[in-house]
């Protein structure tokens, strides 16, 4: 059989919603607990189900069993695991700020902890795993987030406009020099202030802002926001030094290595490498380790563009990512068929609105809302027909390949 139905878990985090996905899925009453993400693949924490007779199968140990046929050309990019986690994600208050190693920045994290014997599931362990995590973050509701470092002469602005600049004795030498060196001096600053001395800050800031000191709107509402959901978390300060964006439905942005980030509110499809490594710098009660964090962030502006799409057919377009280990596809059918070809790669389909037949060999699948197919890389050509709003989840071609076409 060539593709399977999957049944997906959820996960259950305090800045969850608890009706996004809920509503998604089809439940007449609403969680007891938010609802954060619907998770889409074989990740050990929580892998997707297949059903292959009367039994549900974990994803990873299905692939685990064949690994050379299901995962086909993508086998050699994790070692015989899938490549990419996929999920659906619903934020109805802020995340964390966080960022993500390299590939050379994790395995040296992860040989050092190991060499340390920490344990696994240890709390204050960065490196879980000895890779990267890049991501995309594609929009289904508008979504908000903060992302990158803004640019050194906007920050000064407005940490001088909002009399900021005397809580920092490294201020003075980034006002003068605006260059990497100078601004992460400051950032390690900020981020390692004692407690104590976070709330002066914090409450001036507050002040500030009551008193309105010419920032926009969206700006002091956000920061308002981290103010009430983390109390005395000096990551409030976060939209003075990162930039926020407000993405559109149908919008996605890619966070590579070292790009500080936190998604704030709304819901979308987060596609991204099947690692666990996060380091955190504000905005949680969870562990933080500054000074690796420090290691690894990329201190330069970033300001994070909307990628662009290919479009490979009236039906199909494809989100241009540099990620070697996942694609992101969205398929729109409007009573036709689009004919496809796993090129090798495994593939995990999810329909969000209509029906869609899925049609390969001579299986057929019926997907409907929040219904979801895995398709193994030996599958070969397969179709989709009806009328439906899906996406596709893959591995990019190796780059002596043709891309994804209709």
């Amino acid at each position: 059989m060539p593709v399977w139905r999957l049944s997906n878990p959820v996960q259950h985090y305090d800045w969850g919603s608890p009706d996004y996905i809920p509503e998604l899925l089809g439940s007449s009453e609403p969680d007891a607990r938010p609802v954060a993400e619907l998770w889409l693949g074989a990740h050990p924490k929580a892998p997707s189900l297949l059903g292959i007779a009367d039994q549900q199968i974990p994803l990873d140990q299905f692939i685990a069993s064949n690994p050379e046929a299901i995962l086909g050309k993508a086998m050699q990019l994790y070692d015989g695991r899938l490549p990419f986690l996929f999920k659906v994600l619903a934020a109805e208050s802020p995340l964390s700020i966080q960022a993500h190693p390299s590939k050379a920045q994790a395995r040296l994290g992860f040989a050092r902890e190991n060499a340390l014997r920490v344990p696994p599931d240890a709390p204050q362990r960065n490196y879980r795993d000895d890779n990267h995590k890049p991501e995309l973050i594609c929009a289904l509701t508008p979504f908000t987030m903060l992302c990158g470092f803004r640019a050194y002469a906007d920050i000064c602005h407005d940490f001088r406009s909002l009399g900021l600049d005397s809580f920092f004795s490294t201020f003075g030498a980034f006002a003068k020099f605006g260059d990497q060196r100078s601004f992460q001096l400051l950032m390690i600053q900020i981020l390692m202030l004692p407690k104590e001395r976070a709330g002066e800050v914090l409450r001036h800031l507050a002040q500030a802002l009551a008193e309105d000191a010419g920032l926009p709107a969206l700006t002091r509402e956000t920061v308002f926001l981290l103010l009430d959901a983390y109390p005395g978390d000096i990551g409030a300060l976060a939209p003075l030094y990162l930039n926020l964006r407000l993405l559109q439905p149908g919008e996605a942005v890619f966070l590579g290595p070292g790009i500080p980030h936190a998604y704030l509110h709304g819901a979308g499809l987060e596609l991204m490498a099947n690692s666990d490594n996060v380091l955190r710098g504000g905005l949680t009660p969870k562990h933080m380790d500054i000074e690796e964090l420090a290691r690894i962030l990329d201190f330069s502006p970033y300001y994070p563009a909307s990628l662009p799409c290919r479009q490979e057919s009236a039906e199909l377009r494809t989100y241009e990512s540099p990620a070697e280990e996942f694609s992101l596809s969205a398929i729109s059918l409007e009573g036709g068929s689009l004919e496809l070809d796993t090129r090798q790669m495994p593939v995990i389909l999810l329909c969000l609105e209509g029906a869609a037949t899925l049609r390969a060999e001579a299986v057929e699948l019926e997907l409907t809302r929040v219904g979801s197919a895995f398709v193994s890389a030996d599958t070969g050509p397969y179709s989709l027909s009806g009328s439906a709003r899906l996406w596709a989840a893959t591995v990019p071609p190796l780059k002596t390949e043709t891309p994804l076409r209709k």
